[in-house]
């Protein structure tokens, strides 16, 4: 049963498979944020959106990912090639999307300050629209970052991607008119990368409550 309010044509692909090259050996998305793994995190507010269904890529380190999702209706995706880059990732979400999906809203599971406020806002954008346009994120003081929504007329230019740019050269060309949308404080902009990344966070956070 569909519950009311959500946007059944729009899909989520929560980005969760690569490594983390820069946590000397640690899994990022294994750390805690306010009393829970990041990715689960994640997972919860992309689940608590309007979007239809979220879609979990895993790779690296799949099992114990996998476990943290436990309890959360979400679908796994293995990318076996995640060592290729985010494209593969992107690439293994689009062949397991339905073929009645409009959009799907890509986004990464280490930025634990985006919300399913933030997934709504692009959601009810491109609900209003003409439905061709890409709706991206951006923070408070302009600065471009994620999610982001692609209409089903980018498909084709996802499944092209190849290496570890991501969607860069696709929102950076004219091929399909973007729009931005401007989501809470720094969320769309933070991060985890490092120890560093993670630590400084806890504190600014810790500082505000």
């Amino acid at each position: 049963m569909e519950f009311v309010g959500k946007e059944t044509e729009i899909e989520i692909l929560l980005l969760a498979a690569g490594i983390s090259s820069r946590m000397l050996g640690a899994d990022k998305l294994l750390l805690e944020f306010e009393g829970e793994k990041i990715l689960r995190r994640t997972a919860k507010e992309a689940l608590k959106s309007k979007a239809g269904s979220v879609k979990v890529i895993l790779g690296h380190n799949s099992q114990k990912r996998a476990q943290v999702l436990i309890g959360l209706e979400v679908e796994h995706i293995i990318c076996r090639n995640f060592d290729e880059g985010i494209s593969a990732s992107i690439q293994a979400g689009l062949k397991n999307i339905k073929g009645s999906v409009e959009a799907v809203i890509i986004a990464l599971a280490d930025m634990p300050l985006v919300s399913y406020q933030d997934f709504n806002q692009l959601i009810d954008k491109f609900s209003r629209s003409t439905k061709s346009r890409i709706f991206r994120a951006i923070s408070q003081n302009g600065k471009v970052g994620h999610p982001v929504l692609f209409p089903k007329s980018a498909f084709s230019l996802l499944t092209s991607l190849v290496g570890d740019c991501g969607a860069k050269h696709i929102l950076k060309s004219s091929q399909i008119q973007t729009e931005e949308v401007k989501t809470r404080g720094e969320s769309a902009v933070t991060d985890i990368d490092s120890y560093a990344d993670w630590e400084s966070l806890k504190k600014e956070v810790g500082s505000h409550t």
